[in-house]
């Protein structure tokens, strides 16, 4: 009897190609860039792809001596058919070589099988469908304001947008005599689309001062405000036991049930980063930043971390020997903190399965904690950074 090669009657070739068109200009005062892609990839499992399209563009102005703006939008749509590549490795370890997992379907469109309780992973993979598609902008621009030599302000602000919409669908038994179902994976046919919409918006203003006095002294002093805003709003349906086995509708479901989640956060920040130097070679850095958040209880929200590093570059101080090249100290100091996540200082409900006409309602599994405080971590380090041989070896050492 013959026997088949499963591994090879289950992978194919796969290929991708990538087609990309870049266009350049400008002048002094204004340069633009522009560029479109195009990725198509075939996988090695069959009924598998993924397709890619990205566009973007790039701007940057200089308005005048002391003013200059920019910027950049960026486009991608990208989406496939997906395979659970785990079930199917599964199925092909069970199926038996003597028979050929190719012929996978009958001629009434019902699962080619030598045995009811054992499904073809080729059907498997031809009639159970996952495809995703994703659109996603990115949007920044940004303008900086240059009034003297030693003060510069810049203003960026940042959008990145997407939509991730998801459907997963199988067909029923079509109740036909010596049919076989695929009752697995399949089930009795069903359908579940699957909807997110995430928004994340940045916003970053910096004030900076630079300056060195007698050329001995210098400081560079920036103050700053940023604030992160982000939305997510999830939307998912499952219907399953389908009236007809193949028609992928809600409204053909015998059960539907939905779920859908809202998520805001947002975070607001003020910095300032003080640098102070000597000669060139000792720096003093001190920073601080305070956050608001809106994740904390309004006891909570608002938390302040500091940090101070020392460092001091000898080798520029001091003549050290021709084969040492560079030498420098370094203490540090940080204390970073963190908030926690969405609702979690709250108590919710979830709902559960109809039971009939009613929705149950039940507590959440996570107890809530309003006196949920900020996350502080603390680091102290000293080391030290060594270069020899015209810096062609070198060694940091760091505790």
């Amino acid at each position: 009897a013959q026997l088949y090669n499963n591994y090879k009657q289950a992978f194919e070739t796969g290929t991708q190609t990538r087609h990309t068109v870049n266009l350049t200009g400008g002048s002094e005062r204004a340069q633009l860039m522009g560029s479109m892609s195009y990725f198509n990839q075939d996988g090695v499992i069959p009924f598998s792809d993924y397709k890619s399209y990205n566009a973007r563009l790039n701007a940057q102005f200089k308005i005048s001596d002391k003013i200059s703006a920019g910027a950049s939008l960026n486009y991608i749509n990208s989406g496939g058919n997906r395979i659970n590549a785990d079930r199917y490795g599964e199925q092909i370890i069970y199926w038996s070589p003597r028979w050929n997992m190719k012929d996978y379907v009958k001629p009434d469109g019902t699962q080619q099988t030598y045995s009811s309780g054992t499904n073809n992973p080729i059907y498997t993979l031809s009639t159970n469908k996952f495809r995703d598609n994703v659109n996603r902008t990115i949007a920044s621009a940004f303008i900086t304001y240059k009034p003297v030599q030693w003060l510069n302000f810049s203003y960026r602000i940042g959008n990145d947008f997407y939509t991730d919409g998801r459907t997963h669908q199988a067909p029923g038994p079509m109740g036909l005599v010596g049919e076989a179902p695929n009752l697995d994976d399949n089930e009795y046919g069903f359908i579940y689309e699957y909807n997110l919409r995430s928004r994340n918006l940045t916003s970053t203003l910096l004030a900076n001062i630079t300056h060195t006095f007698n050329k001995k002294y210098s400081i560079d002093l920036k103050l700053g405000h940023d604030l992160r805003d982000q939305r997510v709003r999830r939307n998912s349906v499952m219907g399953d036991t389908l009236v007809v086995p193949d028609l992928f509708l809600l409204g053909n479901a015998k059960r539907v049930t939905a779920d859908s989640y809202i998520m805001d956060y947002r975070n607001y920040g003020y910095f300032a980063d003080l640098t102070l130097g000597l000669n060139n070679y000792l720096f003093l850095e001190l920073t601080g930043r305070n956050d608001l958040t809106s994740t904390l209880s309004l006891s909570n929200r608002s938390y302040f971390y500091p940090s101070v590093s020392l460092s001091y570059i000898f080798s520029d101080q001091f003549k050290l020997p021709g084969w040492w090249s560079y030498g420098k100290a370094k203490l540090s100091y940080a204390k970073i903190g963190k908030d926690g996540d969405a609702y979690a200082i709250t108590n919710g409900f979830e709902t559960g399965l109809p039971l009939g006409s009613t929705i149950p309602f039940y507590q959440s599994r996570t107890l809530g904690n309003p006196n949920l405080r900020p996350e502080f971590t603390q680091t102290l380090e000293a080391g030290t950074e060594l270069r020899f041989l015209e810096n062609r070896l070198g060694v940091e050492v760091t505790v």
